[in-house]
């Protein structure tokens, strides 16, 4: 079975997502956080295609924020020449599928970058300020964000750096026939 689809991807983002969503509607609702405990499984099936459209729309909320990073990563990467996407496509479907995995674990390490702050913000304000977890789970939370943060700028860099070299491969066989003949 292949866990590198779409499908995946959207549904761990719409669950980190959901998380805190819940937990903030938890406190709003003045209800205790051990009200987790009783959510049934079934319940979670049942919410799989809440879940996915969460996560659809977390993940291009996060493109939409880290747009003028991904610019700036891209310009580094490629410098004044255009790789698009749509050429390891058309030439070769390997290339793409690869390609395409990378860009998917670099969707769902940026939604954490917002996903991890926003988790540890709801379970904060679910737990008394005198409570003995309240320190680890803010130094938690700020070391899962810079991770997710360092991780998501070398998952990019590589995954660009990917596309560079493959669209330079075909252009380098594409070149290579025309010599030849």
């Amino acid at each position: 079975m292949n866990f590198d689809t779409p499908l995946v991807e959207y549904l761990i983002i719409g669950m980190h997502t959901s998380t805190w969503i819940y937990l903030v509607c938890l406190k709003l609702l003045k209800l205790p956080i051990a009200t987790l405990l009783k959510v049934d499984a079934t319940i979670v099936l049942f919410l799989l295609p809440f879940f996915y459209i969460v996560g659809m729309i977390f993940d291009d909320i996060t493109f939409r924020l880290l747009s003028s990073k991904i610019t700036k990563i891209k310009r580094n990467v490629f410098g004044s020449k255009s790789y698009k996407d749509e050429t390891i496509a058309f030439k070769s479907e390997v290339l793409y599928n690869a390609y395409e995995a990378r860009v998917r674990r670099v969707r769902i390490i940026g939604a954490a970058i917002f996903n991890w702050p926003l988790l540890g913000f709801s379970l904060a304000i679910n737990i008394d300020i005198g409570n003995r977890i309240l320190i680890p789970l803010i130094i938690t939370t700020i070391v899962l964000t810079i991770l997710s943060w360092y991780i998501w700028n070398g998952l990019n860099n590589r995954a660009y750096k990917f596309r560079k070299n493959a669209i330079d491969v075909i252009e380098k066989i594409k070149e290579d026939i025309k010599v030849n003949k």
